[in-house]
């Protein structure tokens, strides 16, 4: 049985982590979605898709 990075690390995600990589998630499916409806060419899918992986995470405090 495989463990997950998660448990072997023994840190578990906090819910500003857990927020951040939901965010980016939805930025990659709408980016995917609006090139695969010829919405948006490659070059700008390719470079949105950079944005996205290149993102920092968003400080939200609550």
């Amino acid at each position: 049985m495989e463990i997950n990075n998660e448990q072997n690390s023994g840190r578990k995600m906090s819910e500003a982590e857990k927020q951040s990589v939901i965010e980016k998630l939805w930025l990659i499916y709408f980016n995917d979605t609006l090139y695969g409806k010829g919405l948006i060419s490659e070059s700008e899918r390719n470079r949105m898709a950079n944005k996205i992986h290149s993102r920092k995470p968003s400080n939200q405090s609550r």
